[in-house]
């Protein structure tokens, strides 16, 4: 392996009747840590992390890798030579730069603005590399895009809300049953002594029809909530539609809107959460309804 350079030779007229190279053979030791160099180089290039690397006293970027570029949606060379504050903050960080110079690495987070406007949060990890005299030589900054652990964060807490709705949903269905139970047994007793064909019958058939009606929206709001979302079975795909329906179609006839159903004649059958399925029908009808 060789190093050399390689530099026009100028007359006193100007002109270049020729070029002088200077080769020098390397040693074993010089040979390895070229050949270290270059694999450090490929390593920081193909890492899945943005990598940037800076000069410590100026914080001048010296170097990026392309998953920075991709970060903030800008070529590799335009980053390069930039000074705090850099282009993509879209705010200024909470502490100075001048923290990030420490033994310790430096952890923290900060929201970027990528080229065509979007907000980017990240997480960074900072670290100096030191020369051979102890002083800093570079600052080499890690940083994370947490877009997809904050989306999965708000999952997590929607997840949590509906559990607690689904709770709440069952309590109340308990506390309409008694009462319920109540008023359908009461109005059995009436209409054996309501004499058939009159006023009285009718209504006390519509009272206890709806308190029917009621205890189906009860019974199906109780199954909804009593499923566990993390069993999976056999469910036939027709049952639970028609399940799921049976929770919105009084809501929806009474803003007009008209539930047609249309199935296959043979049976669909999946392993799946019968639950989870059911939410997907809901969200598609509440959807179809907006």
């Amino acid at each position: 392996v060789f190093t050399g350079t390689f530099a026009p030779v100028a007359t006193a007229g100007g002109e270049s009747p020729g070029h002088v190279v200077h080769l020098r053979e390397l040693g074993r030791q010089q040979e390895r840590e070229l050949l270290t160099q270059r694999f450090l180089e490929r390593l920081v290039e193909a890492l899945p992390t943005a990598v940037m690397i800076c000069e410590p006293k100026t914080f001048r970027v010296l170097s990026v890798n392309r998953a920075m570029a991709d970060l903030v949606g800008q070529d590799e060379s335009a980053l390069v030579g930039a000074v705090p504050p850099y282009p993509w903050w879209a705010e200024p960080p909470v502490n100075p730069v001048e923290g990030w110079l420490t033994d310790s690495a430096e952890r923290w987070e900060q929201l970027y603005r990528r080229d065509d406007g979007a907000l980017v949060p990240v997480e960074g990890l900072t670290f100096v590399l030191h020369g051979a005299d102890g002083a800093p030589e570079r600052l080499i900054a890690l940083v994370t895009d947490l877009s997809e652990r904050r989306r999965f964060e708000q999952q997590l807490v929607q997840s949590s809300k509906l559990a607690s709705i689904g709770e709440l949903a069952a309590g109340v269905a308990h506390e309409i049953n008694n009462p319920l139970f109540a008023i359908l047994g009461l109005v059995e007793f009436l209409l054996r002594d309501a004499e058939p064909g009159t006023k009285a019958q009718e209504r006390l058939l519509l009272v206890q029809q709806t308190g029917l009606e009621i205890k189906d929206i009860v019974r199906a709001l109780l199954d909804f909530a009593r499923e566990r979302s993390d069993e999976f079975a056999p469910v036939p795909l027709e049952l639970v539609v028609r399940q799921t329906l049976d929770l919105v179609r009084k809501t929806s006839a009474k803003k007009g809107i008209e539930i047609v159903e249309r199935y296959p004649a043979e049976e669909l059958t999946v392993q799946a959460s019968a639950n989870q399925l059911k939410q997907v029908v809901l969200n598609l009808v509440t959807n179809a309804q907006h």
